[in-house]
Parts: structure tokens; sequence; C-alpha cells
């Protein structure tokens, strides 16, 4: 996620990758919204962002070792939002 100067090309890729899944995931997102599976009134890039903040944070947070049931509760809640989010 960050680096040293000497590094940035690293940085720069990894930034670069998760732009790109987040926006195949908002193209699903969209193809979604088109089908009728989740309404109309969704925003599929907003959604897709809202994904991926949370699975990075998710991911920092496992790395640092915060307790498996904590990861899950904080996922129950990101759910519960998603699902109002389709809808």
């Amino acid at each position: 996620m960050s680096c040293g100067p000497s590094n940035a090309a690293v940085t720069r890729f990894l930034a670069t990758s998760r732009l790109a899944g987040e926006q195949a995931l908002a193209d699903r997102l969209a193809r979604a919204v088109r089908d009728g599976d989740i309404s109309s009134a969704a925003d599929p890039a907003a959604l897709a962002r809202f994904v991926m903040t949370f699975t990075e944070g998710q991911a920092v947070h496992a790395a640092a070792g915060v307790p498996r049931n904590q990861l899950r509760q904080s996922a129950d809640i990101a759910l519960a939002v998603f699902d109002h989010a389709i809808r």
C-alpha cells in the first residue's frame, strides 16, 4: 500500500491493479442493475468502491491480528449495508 520512493513503481502497480478490480466489479454490478438483479437505484460504482474499501480494510485488520470473530462481525455489518444498498 505504501513504500519508500525507491519502490514507487510497486505502489503505482498495486493502485492500478486495485482500481482495475474495482472497475471490473462496478461493470458487473452495472450488468446486475440492467438485468434487474439489483435495484435500478443502486449506484454500481459506489457499491464497488464500498466493497473494495471494506475488503482492503479487512485485510489490513487481519494482518494486524484482529481475531476472526471480530472480522466476521464487521463482515456481517457490511453485508447488511450492502443488502440494503442494492434493494
